[in-house]
């Protein structure tokens, strides 16, 4: 496992409740997370992968700097790395922290965090989970790679990074600061955008990329060329940069440009880049699609539906599991009927519908139930690894109706086993569920409620108004 302090924040200005008791935290952060692998021959068969993510420094809890007038919020954030099976194959992790002048300034919404995480990898099918907590309140927020596809290095054959998409590139300087910072690369600071996603105030945007392989020889000039061009979404051709030559600085050379998008309208493009070597002929490309939305936030209907988001990389399986009881059983049915275009387009259109500010790129929806889904297999799965927790009694009512208000915990004498009351004291004017570890291996099963639908058992029912458990769930329904 790699783990990496960084006492550091990069802020940038940017135009662009869950809680069971103490246990969780009352909504989930809003994630912004990409990928660009660099696959160098020089280091072997692995390919060093970097996983950029931002995230709005508003969501996070800020607390007086003791014998200061500043403030401070502590962040955690880990990823975890898994074959397509589940099985866990590597990890990172980073502590960072950022500081406010004052309350005011820690609260704007118009400033965000970047940061990096790295892991080295071998060629192959992955798939990942990004997650990022607030140290102070425990505020949680993940995101999911759902396919992650790692291509070997090529030796002797011109090759290409991805290209890592920014919002600022440049020369960083020799400060020890910098030279702890993730943001610094090969002599260069990058803030990145993670999504490739840019505003119209924006105007610029910048590309870093590395270039493999260069038929090199100090004793010769020799040089190399580069054709950028972008492509709009219908796949005609937008903008021609026409072709840079460059000299070679040795057998790989850092590559960064920067695009002025100032007169462009809003919607989804493609950079691409192509590479070719004058003395040995070969030539390396790639791309990197992006989006641009108005200075109001205001995207259309199709870029909303072409931004890079947990839908673009969650596997139809799990996509499937975060809907499968969300929706009702007659759609539930249609859903079983389509093939598998027809339910990827049921899912992206459910979470369209449930969104609740289709003006932000965010789906605000989508996220909380991301959160509930993990959560349910990090804490109620029937063993580790298993990630089964979203289908069994508490994790389907966990996605269905969100955090309770109140769990109680407790052993009847009677009874023997352990249970847990979950209160939602504002669903069909008050409700409670009664869960019991059967085998007493910590697999809660619901045993009875008095939710319509669910099941009901009229000993626990007697139970519940002999313990007064009725009359206080009655007694919440007014006040929130």
């Amino acid at each position: 496992m790699k783990n990496r302090i960084f006492i550091i924040s990069i802020l940038m200005f940017l135009g662009t409740g869950f809680s069971f008791s103490q246990e969780l935290p009352s909504a989930p952060l809003s994630i912004q997370a990409g990928i660009t692998a660099f696959n160098d021959p020089s280091g072997g068969k692995n390919s060093y992968v970097e996983f950029p993510f931002s995230v709005k420094r508003n969501q996070f809890e800020f607390m007086p700097i003791e014998g200061t007038d500043r403030f401070r919020a502590a962040i955690y954030a880990e990823l975890i790395l898994s074959d397509t099976m589940g099985n866990h194959i590597d990890s990172a992790s980073t502590y960072f922290y950022t500081d406010a002048e004052s309350r005011q300034e820690a609260a704007s919404s118009e400033l965000k965090l970047f940061n990096y995480l790295s892991l080295t990898v071998e060629p192959g099918v992955y798939k990942a989970l990004l997650s990022v907590i607030d140290v102070t309140s425990k505020n949680k927020g993940s995101f999911i790679y759902g396919r992650i596809e790692i291509d070997p290095p090529v030796p002797g054959q011109l090759g290409l990074s991805n290209l890592e998409l920014a919002h600022d590139i440049k020369l960083a300087d020799d400060s020890s600061e910098n030279n702890l910072s993730p943001l610094i690369k090969n002599g260069y600071e990058i803030i990145p955008s993670p999504m490739g996603l840019f505003s119209e105030a924006d105007s610029n945007l910048f590309v870093y990329a590395e270039l493999y392989n260069l038929d090199y020889s100090p004793n010769i000039t020799d040089s190399f060329t580069l054709e950028f061009s972008v492509y709009d979404a219908t796949g005609l051709l937008y903008q021609d940069y026409g072709i840079q030559t460059m000299a070679k600085p040795g057998s790989t050379s850092i590559i960064t440009n920067v695009i002025d998008f100032s007169e462009w309208k809003a919607g989804r493009y493609e950079l691409r880049l192509r590479a070719t070597d004058k003395v040995s002929g070969q030539t390396a490309q790639t791309s990197r699609q992006f989006v641009i939305f108005s200075k109001s936030g205001q995207l259309s209907e199709f870029v909303a539906t072409t931004i890079i988001s947990p839908l673009d990389t969650a596997s139809l399986e799990t996509k499937t599991k975060w809907i499968r009881f969300l929706v009702e059983p007659n759609d539930w049915i249609l859903f079983q009927t389509l093939n598998n275009t027809g339910k990827a387009e049921f899912v992206a259109q459910f979470f369209k519908d449930k969104d609740t500010d289709p003006t932000t790129p965010e789906n605000e929806y989508l996220d909380e139930v991301i959160y509930r889904f993990n959560y349910a297999n990090e804490h109620f799965s029937s063993l580790p690894e298993i990630n089964d927790g979203w289908r069994s009694d508490r994790g389907r009512v966990l996605m269905q109706l969100g955090p309770c208000n109140k769990i109680d915990d407790g052993i009847i004498p009677s009874r023997s086993n352990p249970l847990q009351i979950w209160h939602y004291y504002f669903v069909e004017e008050g409700v409670y569920f009664i869960f019991q570890d059967l085998d007493e291996f910590g697999n809660f099963r619901l045993v009875h409620s008095n939710k319509q639908g669910e099941r009901f058992d009229s000993d626990w029912e007697y139970w519940i108004r002999n313990n007064g458990m009725e009359s206080e769930t009655s007694a919440k329904r007014g006040t929130r």
